[in-house]
């Protein structure tokens, strides 16, 4: 991982423990590379987190707890299955966890609670905004970065998603962010089989209304790479081609710094970068 990064300048990345009975390897990991990797609690995206939310989120406070973390990993609260796993045959993953539950309550009063960010996987239904609205509005200070944006794998399950509504949406809650981690502009959801990317057009281009978002906030916007194993050898052109090449390159100087890493460090330490 740490060849990969350095080959992409990448810097640093918070990298969740899974299948961990807590986030300590995260710490090991930290204490033994400091320069490449954020001591992050674990990654929210298995059965344990599923199963049973709260008793999860009761580990997450006890690490959190020690002062040794800097960042909460992703909490998948509507997740279909991902490419590999729809490759594999396997759809065990089309799992949903209620945002306006005890689940979600308990997540966003952590980051409030001790100031520390988090991101949740939501994949977007139209019945589904309004919860997020309503616990977005209970949390004024939850730090939450909501994964990939623009990316709508089931296009007749939701209409309002907009860059209009985004746009609503940064206005009225002032702790919510997004990342960038989305698939290429020609990738195909097979279950939907419609092109998932619609922060791109055909091709390759951030479509007008996206971009414009971008540069209006660009505080709100985080380049990421959602790196996992199964999808390791596609790092390198992932990062060079879609966050490099697709995004960054055509942003404005500022934005193009903000997204890159300026946003993360202030989420991260909680005080904007210095040069």
């Amino acid at each position: 991982m740490i060849g990969y990064m350095e080959e992409v300048d990448v810097a640093q990345i918070a990298f969740a423990p899974a299948f961990q009975p807590n986030g300590q390897v995260s710490v090991d990991l930290h204490r033994s590379y400091p320069e490449h990797f954020i001591p992050t609690t674990n990654s929210g995206e298995f059965p344990r987190w599923w199963n049973d939310p709260l008793a999860f989120l009761a580990g997450v406070r006890k690490d959190l707890e020690t002062g040794m973390y800097f960042f909460m990993g992703e909490h998948e609260f509507r997740h279909y299955p991902s490419p590999e796993q729809v490759e594999a045959g396997q759809f065990h993953r089309d799992i949903t966890v209620p945002l306006d539950g005890p689940a979600g309550h308990a997540l966003f009063q952590l980051s409030q609670d001790f100031s520390v960010g988090f991101q949740i996987h939501y994949d977007i239904e139209d019945p589904l905004l309004a919860p997020l609205e309503s616990v977005l509005a209970r949390y004024p200070k939850a730090l939450v970065i909501w994964c990939h944006l623009a990316m709508i794998r089931y296009p007749d399950r939701t209409q309002k998603y907009t860059p209009d509504y985004i746009r609503s949406l940064i206005e009225r809650f002032p702790g919510l962010h997004f990342d960038l981690a989305v698939p290429p502009p020609h990738s195909v959801y097979r279950p939907s089989g419609v092109r998932d990317s619609t922060l791109f057009d055909s091709n390759g281009r951030i479509v007008d209304g996206w971009l414009a978002l971008l540069e209006k906030y660009p505080e709100r916007f985080l380049s990421a790479s959602d790196y996992r194993p199964p999808v390791e050898e596609k790092y390198v052109p992932y990062v060079l081609y879609v966050q490099r090449k697709l995004i960054l390159d055509v942003l404005s100087e500022r934005a193009r710094h903000l997204v890159a890493y300026g946003n993360a460090w202030r989420i991260i330490t909680g005080e904007p970068w210095r040069a």
